[in-house]
């Protein structure tokens, strides 16, 4: 039996049909709208969730900002922003469509906020690596085609046109599998 938490959680579905919903969005804005639709959660469990659901490929950060303004801590806030990752499997409901609206929450496109050669250059890195590692196990060749299939499926359903990078990783597959 596994230890720790386990990997599917209800908190993280929610989120992920948040962000579907608010398109580009960070951890505060996701806060406030699952707050108002669902049951309330801690902001400690909702930024835990965040950073578990980047390491399971559920969510992408995709920038930081700088925000000045009237806070209570100070007089900047630091926004990480996030989008539907190619593991996110909820999506947006007309429920929350409605609080986002009631909210004065607005759709915010990745066109407007991602840096696509920032997010290819980590993907293109991750997979280098993982071909690395498969010089010495076998199977493992079949879970990064697989890897590269999510991923480009994933970039193309968000609107970006330049894959290429990333299939053309599939030859080498087969050229370090040939090896």
């Amino acid at each position: 039996m596994a230890k720790g938490r386990p990997v599917k959680s209800l908190i993280r579905e929610r989120m992920q049909a948040i962000v579907d919903t608010l398109g580009v969005t960070y951890g505060y804005e996701i806060f406030k709208l699952y707050n108002e639709v669902f049951e309330p959660v801690d902001l400690r469990s909702m930024y835990y969730h965040l950073a578990k659901g980047v390491k399971l490929g559920e969510f992408e950060e995709v920038g930081v900002k700088q925000v000045k303004g009237q806070f209570t801590w100070g007089d900047i806030s630091i926004r990480k922003y996030y989008l539907l990752g190619p593991q996110a499997t909820s999506r947006t409901t007309p429920e929350l469509e409605k609080a986002a609206e009631k909210l004065g929450f607005k759709r915010k496109e990745p066109k407007d906020f991602v840096v696509w050669d920032d997010v290819i250059s980590r993907y293109v890195k991750e997979i280098k690596e993982d071909l690395e590692k498969i010089k010495t196990k076998t199977g493992s060749d079949k879970k990064i085609a697989e890897k590269i299939d999510s991923i480009t499926k994933w970039l193309e359903g968000l609107g970006y046109k330049k894959v290429d990078v990333i299939v053309n990783l599939k030859a080498q597959i087969k050229k370090e599998k040939k090896k």
